[in-house]
């Protein structure tokens, strides 16, 4: 298996050859003829290929609706590539820094070498640009426009973080537990623990689809139910107020209504305060202080309890 290790990019990511990362129960052929179409576009490694969008598959040739589906799955789990966001010293560093150091001579013979060179790309035409430097692969084009979009001078946050992923990565070695490495019964825990609750195609065949086209549906339901009660309700109003014959006592039966119920409101919450109040003077009463000192004596065995009650004053 063609696997590697990114060490240039800003934090270790491990990458797998694109023919690889095709799904292993293809047909070789099958595999060949797409392993074809991702190189021809620059998609070597997964830390090209992730990030990648329907319509980039599409792009790229991958018209099959069944295959672009088990592709874009299989996209979803890759961890995208890190771009670096800091102003490089030179063009040849930030070239390796986003992998794509091939392009070594196209820049320096276009005349960008420096660091200055390189800040003046923020405010070029990145397309006109591309053309000037015959870079046409997709995934380059992608890869240098959104590191160019990146760039920037690191403030003190940045540069403390770039310090820690420094040390990270000097200090932290990163070590793929793997089946056969010994550990079986701790590789069995994790990996159950991944695949219950991690493993994104838990969800392929989960009803969420459903769920959403039946929320829509209850939504568009709705919104017809409050379209028609508005239409019935602006009818009812109109015809009580131009219609003498159904107004009641001379005047609108909706005026009467909405007086009836504005009463009936206003005497609940006459109710609810006298309750309140009673609450609140019940509440002050009890803490009051007893004006009568109880004084007891505890009784043991047939003799009486022996009861004294002084008033306070006293």
């Amino acid at each position: 298996m063609r696997t590697g290790n990114l060490a240039r990019s800003g934090s270790p990511t491990f990458m797998k050859d694109v023919f690889d990362w095709l799904p292993y129960h293809w047909p070789e052929k099958l595999k060949k003829k797409y392993e074809k179409k991702f190189r021809e576009n620059g998609f070597k490694n997964t830390t090209f290929i992730s990030g990648m969008t329907d319509k980039d598959l599409q792009a790229i040739g991958i018209n099959n609706d069944v295959h672009r589906d088990i592709l874009m799955k299989k996209i979803k789990k890759l961890t995208e590539f890190e771009l670096p966001g800091d102003v490089p010293d030179n063009c040849r560093e930030w070239l390796y820094s986003i992998e794509l150091d091939q392009y070594i001579k196209n820049f320096e013979n276009y005349g960008i070498y420096s660091k200055n060179d390189m800040a003046s790309l923020r405010s070029m035409d990145i397309t006109k640009l591309l053309k000037d430097l015959k870079i046409t692969k997709m995934a380059h084009i992608n890869r240098i426009s959104n590191a160019i979009a990146r760039m920037r001078s690191p403030d003190e946050s940045d540069r403390r973080i770039i310090k820690v992923k420094a040390i990270i990565n000097k200090e932290v070695k990163t070590r793929v537990m793997q089946q056969d490495d010994g550990r079986t019964r701790e590789f069995t825990f994790w990996d159950t623990l991944r695949r219950e609750c991690l493993d994104p195609d838990i969800a392929l065949f989960s009803s969420d689809g459903d769920l959403r086209g039946k929320l829509v549906e209850l939504r568009n339901m709705w919104l017809g139910v409050l379209l028609i009660i508005n239409v019935l309700w602006i009818t009812i109003v109109v015809s009580l107020t131009y219609i003498p014959e159904l107004r009641l006592w001379d005047a609108n039966p909706l005026s009467l209504l909405s007086l009836l119920v504005f009463g009936l409101l206003q005497f609940i919450q006459f109710l609810a305060m006298l309750y309140h109040r009673l609450r609140t003077m019940l509440h002050y009463i009890a803490r009051l202080p007893y004006p009568f000192k109880v004084n007891a004596i505890k009784c043991t065995g047939s003799s009486k309890a022996e009861i004294k009650i002084e008033h306070k004053g006293n």
